[in-house]
Order: structure tokens, then sequence, then C-alpha cells
């Protein structure tokens, strides 16, 4: 359910480039000592240079990454009634790893994901610098510089694409 959960995560934020060492799972345990099994492990994401765009679309590189409309386009799903995730992998270092989710999995990451503040957001998207990408959107016809608040709105927008969403339970 957790690995379920992370993949959905990873199509959620388009997490395009997702060669090896982008990717690590690590020990927790403060006194393990060598040669002992791990008896608390941690799947996690390690470099989400390549994300929050709509992944990779040759030619298309100024939305693959770090773009608001990339991001706002992208779909989460490649079969939502069967709840696979879709992710464009970057294809020279991405692997299609598109994953089937559970209703367990699709409910973890939502609860998770609901938690979130919209302070939480600021203190995300904030030190990611990415109001500084010149970028524009087009509301109700008038062209304007993209926000901090349109990415939080974008974000709680996919947040709601998921808590909205059931997977068939399996």
């Amino acid at each position: 359910v957790q690995h379920e959960a992370l993949a959905l995560l990873a199509a959620f934020i388009q997490h395009a480039d997702n060669k090896p060492e982008q990717q690590r799972l690590v020990c927790l345990d403060d006194d393990r000592k060598k040669g002992e099994k791990c008896s608390n492990t941690m799947m996690m994401i390690q470099d989400l240079g390549f994300s929050f765009g709509h992944g990779y679309i040759k030619g298309q590189r100024s939305t693959s990454t770090a773009s608001l409309n990339g991001f706002v386009q992208a779909p989460i799903w490649s079969d939502k009634d069967n709840c696979i995730t879709k992710i464009n992998y970057y294809e020279w270092t991405g692997e299609n790893a598109d994953v089937q989710i559970s209703e367990a999995g699709r409910k973890l990451l939502s609860d998770l994901l609901q938690q979130l503040t919209d302070d939480d957001l600021v203190n995300l998207f904030v030190p990611a610098r990415l109001y500084l990408k010149p970028e524009s959107i087009n509301i109700a016809g008038q062209k304007r510089s993209v926000t901090i608040l349109d990415w939080i709105n974008a974000f709680k927008d996919k947040v709601a694409e998921i808590s909205e969403h059931n997977c068939p339970v399996r």
C-alpha cells in the first residue's frame, strides 16, 4: 500500500526522471549493527528536479518540469477506471513504471495530501522558486504571470482529483 501511494505521488507530481540514483531505500534503525537486518525502512524520491510539469514530451521542455501549465494538464491516470498511473517518463533516464493503485493506496496518499495546509504549500513552492520562472497563464481572457497562489490552487485541484476518485477493490 505504501509503495502504491508513493507511485501515485510520483504520478501526481510527474516525477519523470526515475533512474535508480533518483530514488532511495534507507534504513531508519538507530541501533542497527553492521550485518543486521533493518526493521524500519523508508522508500523515498531523492531528486525531484524533473517534476511539477507534464513530464517529458519531446520538444516541449518548457512545460516538462516546473511548469504550472504542464502540471495542470498532466494526467494522473493513464486508465482512470482501473487506477493505473500515468507519467510521461524522460526517454533517456526514466523507465515506464506506471502502477495499478489499489483503493487502500489511493486513500493513504489522499489522506496524507489532505493534511497539507496552505502554509505547508507556501513552504513547498516558495523555496522551489517557482514564482521566478517566466510563465504566464490566461484567466478569463487576461494573460498574467503565474503566482504562488496559482500553484497552491493547482496542487489542491490535483489533490481533489485523487481524493474524489475511488479505485476498484481488487
